[in-house]
């Protein structure tokens, strides 16, 4: 699992807390599995292609004591806004969530020795870094996936793995960043298609084209507010299996003119760029 990252020497590992959507700042919009926020002035070394395990706070949790809940991969960490704390985003790239929580009082967990970090108390005061991230060792990385994950499920590069074992993770519609392209009919459509990843996408690029500018409610008003295309940059029908999909860099707002255009040619689908130097002539 995480093979490839966890082979990297560059790859770094961290423990984040997260509140389940509770007493979320506007700012850090966080959805478990999805995305995460934090600001960059209080903890700065969060790389695209770390990895990280998910920790629910005791304050937070349903059962009173905190817990490990899943794993996960740092995509690219974006500047949200020029605020002086420097607010950062990171959607994650791929995930697993685990068939059973860790919970504060498991016995594997309390007799572990910590490489990060002595335990020196016999409770987790003060243990984790109070900003909610806490850099761990590769070992402890591993141990914490090692009992989350069952060990008879097969171990695979979670690229593929995470949309394969239902009883792991929740149901397509709960994610953003997800699996699409799987040839079976789930929303009516040849391919899967998640319509919370085209409103996702839309929340980040807006409702204007991106090869014209066209925009539907300057032109037509009320009518024409919200409406616009969403173009998959590589095709579902060309990938043939399921695939994750980042709504940032892989989807992309087109009105239905440019969209057309950009397939018009079935076996050589022009690029957005490509177009927009036509547009432009």
């Amino acid at each position: 699992m995480f093979k490839g990252y966890i082979m990297n020497d560059k790859t770094k590992f961290f423990i984040i807390d997260t509140h389940g959507g509770k007493d979320i700042e506007s700012i850090f919009d966080d959805k478990d599995f999805v995305r995460y926020a934090w600001e960059l002035s209080r903890f700065g070394k969060v790389s695209e292609g770390d990895l990280f395990i998910y920790r629910r706070p005791m304050k937070d949790s349903e059962f009173r004591e905190f817990y490990f809940f899943g794993a996960g991969v740092f995509g690219a960490v974006d500047l949200i806004n020029d605020e002086k704390n420097k607010p950062v985003v990171s959607y994650i790239r791929e995930f697993v969530k685990f068939d059973k929580l860790i919970l504060a009082s498991n016995n594997d967990l309390l007799q572990y020795k910590w490489k990060f970090k002595e335990r020196t108390k016999n409770n987790w005061e003060h243990f984790f870094n109070q900003y909610g991230m806490t850099e761990i060792k590769k070992e402890d990385f591993m141990f914490l996936t090692d009992i989350g994950v069952a060990t008879d499920l097969p171990i695979k590069d979670t690229k593929y793995y995470a949309l394969e074992k239902e009883e792991i993770i929740d149901e397509l519609q709960s994610v953003y960043i997800d699996k699409e392209g799987k040839k079976k009919l789930i929303f009516g459509y040849k391919y899967e298609r998640n319509p919370r990843l085209r409103k996702e996408a839309l929340k980040i690029h807006g409702f204007e084209c991106k090869a014209c500018n066209f925009n539907f409610e300057s032109m037509y008003g009320e009518i024409g507010k919200e409406f616009i295309e969403v173009h998959h940059i590589k095709p579902l029908s060309e990938i043939g299996r399921e695939t994750v999909i980042n709504p940032k860099y892989d989807l992309i707002p087109l009105c239905p003119n440019c969209h057309r255009m950009i397939h018009r040619k079935r076996n050589n689908m022009m690029s957005v760029d490509e177009l927009k130097e036509i547009v432009k002539k």
